[in-house]
């Protein structure tokens, strides 16, 4: 008989039941076969996106145990102030949409128009300043400068207001080239919605520009 006293014996004993093979799924990279619960593709080292949890990458609650309890212990105040200043932005926003910040200025070359809008004791105010850059329109001349702003009223129609912007050294209406003059129009506030401003030097013989006065007949005497 054969001995069988020097075979080593087997560490365990092994099972009789059936394992389960691991799942397996194609890399989205490489295309390659890789375990369904791996975080990395053994192959292109990309991260698994079948695994990824975005929850992981959010903040916990619990990292911020203060906060959480000021918020549950003022959430009251909390919500009046987010109230008042939602409040306080809505009334901005159609205060000043509704008192006629649109303000257009009509482009002419001859001058430089600048105009600030504001609400003064119920009366929209409109502050500019313009400089000539064309002709001078020199003080005792038969020539003047006008502003003209045409209001949008908020009950329908316009409403015409002229200036003669004036200077420190000068009159009404009358500044040499490159000089600065300033004007001031005022509108109740209730009835404007938007302005547009013109200029123009005028012939002070008609009251419109020199190219639009009527020119009297020469009657000769015989």
């Amino acid at each position: 008989m054969n001995d069988h006293s020097n075979i080593p014996l087997l560490h365990g004993t092994p099972s009789l039941e059936q394992r389960e093979a691991p799942d397996f799924s194609t890399c989205p990279f490489c295309t390659m076969q890789m375990p369904t619960d791996a975080r990395i593709c053994p192959h292109c080292n990309s991260q698994n996106p079948t695994v990824r949890d975005f929850r992981e990458m959010l903040a916990q609650p619990e990292r911020y145990p203060k906060l959480r309890l000021f918020i549950r212990v003022h959430w009251q105040y909390l919500a009046l102030g987010g109230a008042i200043a939602l409040a306080f932005l809505v009334t901005v926003v159609v205060y000043y949409g509704w008192v006629g910040h649109r303000v257009a200025v009509v482009p002419n070359p001859a001058f430089k128009v600048k105009v600030v809008q504001g609400v003064e004791k119920g009366f929209v105010v409109l502050k500019g300043e313009i400089r000539n850059l064309g002709e001078d329109v020199p003080d005792l001349s038969l020539k003047s400068i006008r502003v003209t702003a045409t209001f949008s009223l908020s009950g329908g129609g316009t409403r015409i207001e002229s200036v003669f912007p004036r200077s420190a050294h000068r009159g009404e209406g009358s500044l040499l080239r490159g000089e600065t003059g300033y004007f001031r129009i005022e509108i109740p506030e209730d009835q404007v919605e938007d302005a547009a401003l013109a200029t123009e030097v005028i012939d002070l013989t008609c009251g419109q520009p020199s190219q639009n006065c009527v020119v009297p007949p020469i009657i000769r005497v015989k």
